[in-house]
């Protein structure tokens, strides 16, 4: 019998209820948050109507000292007297009148000024006559005035224009305490007040003085009570945050504090504070009532909304907490416990849950369906990980992961095995000459070749890129030359790709692992170390690693670092080998040569350094350094009488590829002041070898700045009448290996005699390098070759000696060397 639908929603109802009840709650704070900002205002509008108070006040006290002095004045007509009598008359009614009535008006001080500003009489106790400033705008402007001033204390200054007639305008000016303002606001306001002036310290204090404000205190209701709590607030807040916020703090009572400016800014007098105490205690504990009431009828309401809400809430909880031990279990693959739990009848009703609980058992069956299919394709995977995609050769990772099971076992069974790493030579040529995808196939016939040749050996896989290795395990009679022979030889086995058949060769490092004690990267480290000296000695052969190679390996590391000092220190320099015209034996040149001018082994020459400088990141910035201070040196034979030199700079491959060349020459040029056509750069065959649009446009924009470009050591590298044909070259340099032998080699001079009539077809100069005899420059130029250079002509000439070489081989411009 099917069970019915009773939807979770009404279990839940409680907790609703609750919910709402917690509502209710946040309501009630949130009223208790609205009283109190309520009350915040109600304090801050109260403070304003004090300040208010204060200052209507003191315009009740100001209109009081005006009628006193209206009563002085209105008795006295001095406009038709002299100054004297004038003087005279006014001093005796303010003397009279201020005997008799000063109490009674409660005034402090009166001065008299005459219409020059003179003091006619003082009267009272104030020593501080009013600033200038005051009478100025009493007799300019004849107005009435009403200022707060403070110096010791803070009084009320009170002045009225006193009519002298021809005389002009004088002025009396009076004070009243603010005694009788302070007592008034306190009485009307029920506060305490306090009245301050910034001034500096006195001797003897009346009330006190306050340091953290530089204040002294004037006036100050309930002393004992207020005054150390002034001294504390004073630690903590100026009297500048006072006049803009009010603050409370709490003494026995919370009190509330703010600062209203009195007194005159205009003036250079002290400047004065009243200072309002307000004592808020009862609004405190109105807010602290409604709080108690507040969280009493909250706790009351929550407590019964959770009794409410238990029953429904235990049953959900029952049901949330078996599915949550059924997730877990479904994460760690029991699935016939999960099957198990799942299958048990829970409740009267379906609802909510039994959905999950179906949910749950079609996850747990989905689950254990797909691990069975990860686990399947888990081991293709690893299958994967493990494998070339390429040539379908295992790879690294498993090389040194067999490599290290074969180690561990090694003692055991008394073995011995050869790691071979197996490089193809001048595999990147295929690939920037047919493309990659040729390389690919290239790699996939080695690969096939070399698993027929090794298939009873322990181990072939790819290394990486073009490398192969292979683990041979030895065992006794096998001669391990002649397998690697047969590996050289099976691999240069000619191959056809696109239509073109190539032969293929390569270079074999070996490291012999004779027990356990060497680690698997140690031995790949000692292959690959063979494997660089076979390619060193010109490939094509195989090279089994021992101790001096490693000890060259660490002279190649202590090189480099030599090397860096030596771009650090500026060790290098440039030694020019002279360039002739063989016909007229006139200077045309030098071909720039880098030396390195070592600090302990004196000169280095580049055959020792440059193959290292080449491999590093130095390559470049020596580069350039050479470039420009070939043309350093090119202009200062200028200065010294030697004009329109040419200078031959050899560029690496890496120079010649680096897009900032060009700008490079010809700042350089502008910079030296030089013609571009002084300027040969000379690129080795090797060079152009790659992307050949890549390599036109580099030098199609090295022609367009105006320098020629040289081919140097023509005829050992890979180019063809196409490469002649295609590149923007200017001059051919036949390398020396063809010229040194002319005198008794008759294909050498075939060989010369044919590349000369090619370049002069193709309008292109030649220079001979390599020329050791007299013999030499007759055949030479006899065949039209225009320029060449030599032991013969001069050997390279230190920069430093350079000027000294010339002013001896120079005559008329022929070199005599």
């Amino acid at each position: 019998m099917a069970r019915k639908f009773f939807s979770i929603r009404w279990q839940f109802s409680a907790a609703l209820v609750l919910l709402l009840l917690i509502l209710i709650s946040s309501l009630h704070f949130l009223s208790l948050s609205q009283m109190e900002s309520q009350l915040e205002t109600q304090l801050a509008d109260a403070t304003k109507a004090q300040q208010k108070t204060f200052l209507t006040l003191s315009e009740l006290m100001a209109d009081r000292v005006i009628e006193f002095s209206d009563i002085v004045m209105g008795e006295s007509d001095v406009r038709e007297l002299a100054p004297a009598e004038a003087k005279q008359v006014i001093s005796s009614a303010v003397a009279r009148y201020w005997a008799d009535n000063h109490l009674i008006w409660r005034l402090e001080s009166a001065w008299l000024f005459g219409a020059n500003r003179s003091l006619w009489g003082a009267w009272g106790k104030g020593k501080q006559p009013p600033p200038w400033i005051w009478l100025e705008e009493i007799m300019v402007k004849v107005n009435y005035i009403s200022r707060i001033g403070c110096d010791k204390s803070c009084v009320y200054y009170v002045g009225v224009p006193v009519n002298l007639g021809e005389q002009g305008v004088g002025a009396l000016v009076m004070t009243i305490s603010l005694m009788d303002l302070v007592i008034a606001l306190r009485h009307s306001h029920q506060i305490d007040l306090a009245i301050i002036a910034e001034r500096n310290q006195y001797e003897h204090e009346p009330i006190g003085y306050l340091g953290s404000w530089q204040a002294g205190i004037s006036s100050l209701s309930s002393k004992d009570r207020y005054l150390p709590l002034l001294e504390q607030v004073s630690s903590r807040f100026s009297l500048y945050q006072l006049s803009k916020h009010a603050i409370t703090v709490r003494d026995k009572q919370p009190v509330r504090l703010s600062a209203l400016k009195i007194s005159d800014p205009v003036a250079q007098l002290e400047a004065g504070y009243l200072v309002i105490i307000d004592d808020v205690s009862s609004q405190e504990q109105a807010i602290t009532q409604y709080k108690k009431r507040s969280l009493m009828l909250s706790a009351f309401v929550m407590l019964g909304g959770l009794l409410i809400g238990w029953v429904p809430l235990t049953h959900i909880a029952s049901r949330a907490n078996m599915l949550a031990r059924v997730m877990p279990m479904v994460a760690e693959q029991k699935f016939t416990s999960v099957r198990s739990l799942l299958s048990k009848k829970r409740g009267i009703f379906n609802d909510e849950f039994s959905v999950l609980d179906g949910a749950a058992k079609t996850l747990n069956e989905q689950l254990e369906s797909l691990g069975i299919q990860v686990d399947k394709r888990t081991r293709q995977l690893e299958k994967m990980a493990m494998y070339d995609e390429l040539t379908g050769l295992p790879n690294r990772h498993l090389l040194m992961q067999t490599l290290r099971e074969d180690l561990n076992s090694m003692a055991a069974n008394n073995l011995q095995e050869a790691v071979v790493l197996i490089d193809l030579d001048d595999f990147k040529r295929v690939n920037d000459t047919l493309g990659h995808r040729a390389g690919d196939e290239l790699l996939q016939i080695m690969a096939n070749r070399l698993r027929r040749r090794v298939c009873q050996t322990f181990f072939l896989g790819r290394f990486g890129g073009d490398e192969f290795t292979v683990l041979l395990r030895l065992k006794e009679g096998v001669d391990l030359g002649e397998e690697l022979s047969h590996l050289l030889v099976e691999i240069s086995e000619p191959v056809n790709l696109q239509q073109q058949t190539l032969v293929i060769k390569s270079s074999i490092g070996v490291a012999l692992a004779i027990n356990n004690e060497v680690d698997p990267e140690t031995l790949i480290r000692q292959a690959d170390t063979a494997l660089y000296k076979a390619k060193a000695s010109g490939r094509n052969q195989f090279r089994l690693f021992d101790e001096d190679m490693a000890t060259e390996a660490h002279q190649k590391l202590a090189m480099e670092s030599e090397l860096r000092r030596a771009v650090q220190e500026q060790e290098f320099c440039l030694f020019l080998q002279p360039q002739i015209q063989l016909k007229t034996r006139k200077l045309a040149g030098f071909e720039a040569l880098i030396r390195w001018r070592h600090p302990e082994k004196g000169m280095v020459f580049p055959d020792q350094f440059i193959p290292q400088l080449e491999n590093s990141e130095h390559i470049v910035p020596v580069g350039y350094w050479t470039i420009e201070h070939s043309m350093e040196i090119i202009k200062a034979l200028e200065h010294e009488g030697y004009p329109g030199l040419k200078i031959a700079v050899n560029l690496t491959s890496h120079q010649f590829d680096d897009k900032k060349l060009p700008k490079f020459i010809s700042d350089c040029l502008a910079k030296y002041e030089l013609k571009a056509e002084q300027i040969e750069l000379e690129l080795t065959e090797n060079t152009l070898i790659g992307d050949m649009s890549e390599v036109m446009s580099q030098m199609q924009e090295l022609r367009d700045l105006g320098v020629s470009i040289a081919i140097d050591d023509f005829g050992t590298g890979y180019s063809s009448l196409e490469y002649l044909r295609r590149l923007p070259v200017d001059i051919l340099k036949i390398d020396r290996s063809f010229v040194m032998e002319l005198d008794t080699d008759e294909t050498d001079r075939q060989l010369v005699e044919t590349i000369i009539a090619m370049a002069s077809n193709l309008r292109i100069h030649v220079v001979a390098e390599g020329i050791e005899k007299h013999e030499h420059i007759e055949f030479l130029a006899e065949n039209n070759c225009e320029f060449g250079q030599g032991y013969y002509i001069c050997r390279p000439v230190d920069e430093q000696k350079l000027l000294i070489s010339l002013n001896q081989q120079l005559v008329n411009g022929r070199w005599l060397g």
